[in-house]
């Protein structure tokens, strides 16, 4: 079995680690003034994982004149894609393989099972992915790792991944400001399997009687997610084109269904919706639009109310702006008039 190489510090290193060694692989680790030394140890075909990212140009700069033609380079930090094309170009002259990894999750989801995104060059990523299958989370017994598309797809995907995140987390703020419930918001995300769901810890200020019922509440919170996960994959679908990744919208939601604060019922419609028709935008695919045109009237009302209260909700009233559909861009653009 080949010695897996890994540059690393910090907590989400040594969760990594574990998770290889705990999945029988062997791994030489070193820190960044040690990464010289450890590469020069390792037999070729070498596979190294760098996931310090202090310094970067500098230490594949190092590393470079140490390795061979065929061995794999994998930079597992969260590296801008600006960067990480920069970096496939200079390094596509040497040989070395070389693929940009976007790793989700937290350092326990890491430990027992990360999420994987790659991109990069093809081959870098098929002698990853036994490692990757290995050690990745699993959603209906399916690894959850995708190859989004050449140059700096999968780093793009992780920062689009991290902006979804993001949205979420606002989107279960303004929630709970509205029900004021801890345990129904609670519930209403384990109804949608979101299985790592954030929840604020302070308990919002009391505001006066809101004019709109639960279901209501939830119906917006749906729809304003929907249109969030919408503006996500359009992103990644713009950005694949013009940078010609080909990127495989699909595989990345599929990848992001296990071992990610993302996983829920949401991604597993849009997978099958964007594998269906991957060139449909995809709130014009038939569940995403019918749900939606069910749920925008009651989204309408939570925010009008929502504001009569002086309840801020920026995330729920800005969700539908620009409009991420086709066949229902009055729809959207009228939604909060």
């Amino acid at each position: 079995m080949t010695t897996i190489g890994v540059v690393t510090r910090g907590e989400r290193g040594a969760a990594f680690v574990r998770n290889l060694t705990g999945h029988g692989y062997r791994v030489a680790v070193a820190d960044r003034t040690g990464a010289a030394d450890m590469a020069k140890s390792l037999s070729a075909p070498r596979i190294l994982i760098l996931l310090d990212g202090s310094e970067l140009d500098d230490l594949l700069a190092e590393l470079l004149p140490l390795l061979e033609p065929g061995d794999v380079v994998a930079d597992g930090c969260a590296s801008r894609h600006s960067d990480t094309g920069r970096r496939a170009a200079w390094m596509r002259g040497s040989e070395v393989l070389f693929a940009g990894c976007a790793i989700a999750g937290r350092p326990r989801t890491i430990e027992r099972g990360p999420s994987y995104v790659v991109g990069g060059d093809r081959a870098a990523y098929q002698r990853l992915l036994p490692l990757l299958n290995a050690t990745a989370a699993r959603f209906q017994n399916v690894a959850c790792v995708a190859y989004a598309g050449a140059g700096s797809a999968g780093h793009f995907a992780g920062q689009v991944y991290e902006e979804l995140v993001a949205a979420e987390a606002s989107l279960a703020a303004e929630a709970y400001a509205l029900v004021g419930d801890r345990k129904i918001l609670q519930a209403w995300q384990a109804d949608e399997m979101i299985t790592e769901a954030a929840v604020p810890k302070d308990q919002p200020a009391p505001i006066g009687a809101l004019t709109v019922t639960l279901p209501e509440i939830r119906a917006a919170w749906n729809a304003a997610r929907a249109v969030a996960y919408a503006r996500a994959f359009e992103r990644l679908r713009t950005a694949g084109a013009a940078y010609g990744w080909g990127m495989d919208l699909a595989a990345v939601a599929g990848a992001w269904r296990g071992g990610t604060a993302l996983a829920g019922r949401l991604l597993t419609y849009a997978r099958e919706a964007l594998t269906a028709t991957p060139d449909r935008v995809l709130l014009d695919d038939p569940y995403f639009a019918l749900a939606l045109r069910d749920w925008c009237p009651r989204w309408r009302r939570v925010v009008c109310a929502a504001t009569r209260s002086g309840v801020p909700v920026p995330a729920l009233a800005t969700a539908a702006e620009p409009p991420v559909t086709t066949s229902s861009v009055d729809v959207h653009s009228r939604l909060l008039r």
